[in-house]
């Protein structure tokens, strides 16, 4: 029994030292990212899903690609996110993104697809009242490459994204907030 643990000692502390680069990339590269420093911040990234192939790693890697105006990359980062993901924390990263990364590239129709995409499931995620100014431009079923439209659409997505994000990670460190508060009044607390 004793040899058997020695002899999976090394899988299990790889394993913990990879997650444990994982998630030190992640943070540096979501500090890197808030103080807009996007070229470090993807690099950060890209090396933590070296370490961890994960749709959160490479969603973020995508977004600051997108953020230098990198689109081709950001296309493929958004892609690649989108194949792994399964419902992750950056599920609406990854719709809200790959609408406005097909959109900057004038791919209009594939955008408004995309942005439909991320409206179904933001939906469902008790929204922000932005969520109009994303309908209201979803619904005119055109957005300008360049034009006022985008800026609108990213400042709007930038902000959903952030606030659900900020508010499910609050919950699953310290079981409050927004949805500490729903799961109390749901389930009588943790």
């Amino acid at each position: 029994m004793i040899s058997l643990f020695i002899a999976g000692l090394p899988l299990l502390l790889s394993c913990s030292t990879s997650f444990t680069r994982y998630s030190g990339d992640m943070f540096q590269g979501k500090r890197l990212y808030r103080d807009s420093d996007y070229v470090t911040a993807r690099s950060s990234f890209l090396r933590a899903s070296q370490e961890e192939r994960t749709s959160d790693a490479l969603a973020w890697a995508a977004t600051a690609s997108y953020k230098m105006n990198d689109l081709a990359t950001a296309e493929r980062l958004i892609a690649e996110a989108q194949s792994i993901d399964s419902n992750s924390l950056s599920s609406l990263r990854i719709r809200g993104f790959k609408a406005l990364i097909l959109l900057s590239e004038g791919r209009g129709r594939e955008g408004m697809e995309g942005l439909r995409e991320y409206l179904a499931l933001y939906r469902g995620l008790d929204p922000l009242m932005s969520i109009s100014e994303v309908e209201r431009l979803a619904s005119t079923g055109t957005v300008n490459p360049g034009g006022a439209e985008i800026a609108i659409l990213e400042r709007a997505i930038n902000e959903q994204v952030e606030q659900y994000e900020s508010d499910v990670e609050q919950f699953n460190e310290t079981g409050t907030g927004y949805y500490g508060q729903k799961w109390e009044s749901q389930f009588g607390g943790l």
